[in-house]
């Protein structure tokens, strides 16, 4: 889950500043409860339809939320004051060879199969090259 925040400047952290090579503890994170697969496993308090608490990141993965007087002594921490967490709602990429070959194809329908199929008859007259 990328973390991404605006307002960090307003935030209050502590600890290591060599993060992401650090853990990260986010305090007071709310996380909608629709967005865990694995429900148990992350703990924290349901309030409303999120799951909240202090949430911890190590190796760039959110990991779970911490028990209620448990710390990460190691940590930096960001005070995120109850603010919602989701990762992006996109993944931007670009697929170069549809790029390099849309200006060849006809007839690309709207759908995933309709341009597999045109991409298959393009892939035909591939070349090397």
């Amino acid at each position: 889950m990328p973390i991404h925040s605006d307002h960090a400047s307003t935030h209050t952290s502590t600890g290591p500043r060599d993060w992401p090579n650090s853990p990260l503890v986010l305090r007071r994170a709310a996380i909608p409860a629709a967005l865990l697969a694995e429900k148990g496993h992350f703990a924290g308090r349901a309030v409303g339809d999120c799951v909240t608490g202090d949430l911890l990141i190590e190796d760039g993965r959110v990991r779970r939320f911490l028990d209620k007087d448990e710390s990460a002594s190691d940590a930096c921490e960001v005070d995120l004051e109850d603010r919602i967490l989701t990762p992006l709602l996109t993944e931007p990429h670009c697929h170069l060879d549809k790029c390099h070959t849309i200006s060849r194809l006809e007839n690309v329908g709207g759908d995933l199969q309709a341009a597999g199929a045109v991409q298959r008859v393009d892939r035909k007259g591939y070349t090397p090259e």
